[in-house]
């Protein structure tokens, strides 16, 4: 298959979606499909079997792109917004395979082609856009309802949780596939050579890991809240 894969980020950087984005090309190329990317331009390219990568250039530049909602990422996903017109308006794709918020490019502009899409749904957009700017919560409502619209007309769509699949499941009863992270360690990972954190720290009782980057867009604030207020009731609880 012939598949255009858009990726609204910077590609490729060792975070979160630019993985995920990553794990699907190798995937690809290694079923023998030919891939093009459209990406941002900022990242390091990959090496793969049929993929060729397109970034967008736009002027003036801009750099730095952070994970999350930024007015740099609407700047550049406008640029990338008209380079994708030319490229699925050639005929040439199978498939689109849209990331995040480029689902809603390949909606506008895929069915004049009658190209099918992918929408791949590393996170609700919504949530995110009201835990930054908390005066857009009366606006719930017709943010999701924006935000449904790929979900409802691409060909299939691929969330990256069970909890994300059940959002995609009030629009849509059909070819949703769960597509989880995996672990990056590889198969020759020995786990007797792991350390043993409990030992090692002299732990007792239950343990609680993070796994994740300390970006506020994680919810890391929360835990260090949540933290807090265990242990104030813990210590109310041995008074």
């Amino acid at each position: 298959m012939k598949i255009l894969v858009l990726a609204p980020h910077p590609f490729y950087q060792e975070r979160g979606t630019p993985i995920a984005v990553d794990l699907l090309i190798k995937a690809l190329s290694e079923r023998g499909d030919s891939i093009d990317l459209l990406t941002y331009q900022e990242g390091v390219n990959r090496e793969y079997e049929g993929l060729e990568i397109f970034r967008i250039k736009p002027v003036p530049a801009v750099s730095h792109m952070r994970p999350g909602f930024s007015l740099k990422k609407i700047y550049s996903d406008v640029f990338m917004f008209f380079r994708f017109i030319p490229m699925v308006w050639s005929g040439k794709y199978d498939v689109v395979h849209a990331v995040e918020e480029s689902a809603f490019m390949a909606l506008l502009i895929c069915p004049l082609r009658s190209t099918p899409f992918v929408y791949d749904i590393d996170s609700s957009m919504t949530t995110q856009l009201i835990d930054k700017y908390s005066l857009l919560r009366p606006f719930r409502g017709l943010l999701k309802f924006f935000e449904s619209l790929p979900m409802r007309y691409a060909e299939a769509v691929v969330p990256m949780c069970d909890s994300l699949a059940d959002e995609v499941r009030r629009y849509r009863d059909r070819n949703i596939v769960v597509l989880k992270d995996v672990s990056l360690l590889g198969h020759e990972t020995n786990v007797e050579q792991v350390p043993d954190i409990r030992e090692e720290l002299a732990l007792k009782g239950k343990v609680v890991m993070y796994i994740g980057n300390l970006e506020p867009y994680q919810g890391i604030d929360l835990l260090l809240d949540s933290f807090q207020k265990m242990l104030k009731v813990t210590l109310m609880c041995r008074l």
